[in-house]
């Protein structure tokens, strides 16, 4: 039975492209962009082990020291919200991302760095991308690139990269990278905080499990100062409801109240929930059930049901769409008093990928 469930989740991975995926060469950098095109400074930090030279990423062996990273990725001109167009064997930067430079950092030069960066351009926020499930390293930095560049950010983005195998049947293993890889990640949430204050962290599936897992490390060290400066987004998060629910019992009520973005017709959860012996996802909740909006307004988070908006056919990915809103989002949320409290609602979205960037979110 297991297996059959892991091949139906494999055949919808190949449906979603997973084959043909990019490798580490893709990392190469290439001196000069082409013009009109957009060149976003990123940042990593990872639990990987560093590839032999002359590549310049990371593999999926766990690493008991944080490496530090940034990466200057040209982003093309012309095109379409929501695509990373891969580099070819012969590059061109006016049609495809490109990373044009790239450099090994020290972690104090890393914090200074990225505080300064931040401060200058005055947004105030220094962003951290949690990656899911099934990640590469390159697919996670470039990843980051296309959500930046669609939500037209300016500030410091940090990409978290945790060891996972970047293969569909490896998902008990990449719980347990997931899990070797808390302490980093609530060691890297409280440096940011104590440099910066507020900060968001910005989670997808297995990557919303590492997040709550940090938060609670963070909750056990006695550091709820740190977390009283997270703003926190898991979107389709891959996390056992019943387990999400005793997290929340010992981290307490967030003062930014938590964020969840939901689809109901997940399939990659429902897979996992198989896989769990039919325990629920958090990243699947249905926001019409009165329960679901007992549990939000209890441990103050915010569920968002985002079914509407276009996704891939595993229709786990749907948070790539919505990164040209969340400026949108956050200005809802901050100017009405309804969306900036807990509670359930529903995403709104027309055509084709198309989202509404106002009234797009109505209570139920």
């Amino acid at each position: 039975m297991l297996r059959r469930i892991w091949l139906s989740f494999v055949m919808l991975c190949l449906v979603a492209a997973c084959s043909g995926r990019p490798g580490p060469e893709v990392l190469t950098p290439i001196p000069e962009a082409a013009d009109g095109t957009e060149v976003i400074r990123l940042y990593a930090v990872t639990t990987r082990t560093a590839d032999e030279a002359p590549l310049l990423g990371f593999d999926n062996t766990p690493s008991f020291e944080l490496a530090y990273r940034y990466y200057d990725i040209s982003v093309p001109p012309h095109r379409r919200a929501g695509q990373v167009t891969w580099p070819s064997r012969t590059p061109d930067p006016s049609k495809q991302f490109v990373v044009v430079d790239s450099g090994i950092m020290e972690r104090p030069d890393f914090l200074n760095e990225v505080i300064a960066r931040n401060r200058s351009n005055g947004s105030g926020e220094v962003g951290i991308f949690v990656h899911g499930f099934n990640q590469r390293y390159q697919e996670a930095l470039f990843r980051l690139a296309q959500l930046t560049a669609d939500a037209g950010g300016s500030n410091a983005p940090i990409l978290f990269a945790w060891p996972s195998n970047g293969r569909p049947l490896e998902y008990i293993g990449d719980r347990q990278a997931a899990i070797f890889s808390r302490e980093p990640l609530a060691d890297l949430m409280d440096d940011i905080v104590k440099r910066n204050g507020k900060t968001l962290i910005f989670a997808h599936s297995m990557g919303g499990f590492l997040t709550m897992e940090a938060m609670r490390t963070l909750k056990l060290e006695g550091k709820e100062s740190t977390l009283d400066k997270l703003s926190v987004v898991l979107a389709a998060p891959d996390v056992d409801l019943f387990l999400f629910r005793r997290q929340m019992e010992l981290i307490g009520e967030m003062r930014e109240p938590l964020t969840v973005l939901v689809s109901p017709d997940d399939r990659a959860l429902l897979l996992s929930s198989r896989v769990g012996g039919g325990r629920p996802r958090l990243g699947a909740l249905d926001v019409s059930d009165p329960e679901v909006a007992s549990v939000a307004e209890d441990f103050n988070i915010r569920i968002i049901d985002v079914s509407s908006v276009e996704s891939d056919p595993l229709r786990h990915s749907r948070y790539i769409n919505l990164a040209t809103l969340y400026t949108a989002l956050e200005g809802q949320a901050s100017g009405r008093t309804d969306l900036a409290t807990a509670g359930t609602f529903v995403f709104d979205a027309i055509g084709q990928g198309l989202l509404l960037p106002v009234n797009v979110l109505t209570r139920n």
